[in-house]
């Protein structure tokens, strides 16, 4: 008997049960204490961190929280809220400063929640940004 002639072959046969791609599920948008804004082209270093009168910089944000901290306690959650743009966290550095202006958290920061404002797109460059005239 020749086996070659009697190969049976099983096909394949799709589940019937439907099983649907697996997401990460959305986070509930929690209630904050006290939200700061960024936005560096409308902000400044002086304002108040509303949306009306947002910070220029995120690390000037940071340091803002320290002081929100001190008058209403370290359990209460704070947000960073930045407005859509490119942040270029080297900007603020100098040719005489060994340290480039990063974002430093410690556990004082507990508590604290930096995100982007709504839906927009922020990105966050090492870098800086370069003027060049060719």
């Amino acid at each position: 008997m020749n086996q070659c002639n009697d190969t049976s072959y099983i096909a394949y046969q799709p589940s019937n049960l439907i099983k649907p791609f697996k997401t990460v599920p959305e986070m509930k948008k929690r209630a904050y204490h006290h939200t700061i804004f960024v936005y560096d082209l409308k902000g400044n270093y002086l304002f108040d961190g509303t949306f009306e009168r947002p910070l220029k910089t995120i690390q000037v944000a940071v340091s803002f929280t320290h002081t929100l901290r001190i008058v209403h306690g370290s359990d209460k959650t704070l947000c960073i809220s930045i407005l859509g743009r490119t942040y270029y966290l080297g900007t603020n550095a100098t040719t005489t400063s060994s340290q480039i202006s990063a974002i430093a958290l410690t556990s004082n920061d507990s508590n604290l929640v930096i995100e982007n404002y709504q839906d927009e797109q922020v990105i966050l460059s090492g870098g800086t940004l370069l003027n060049l005239q060719w």
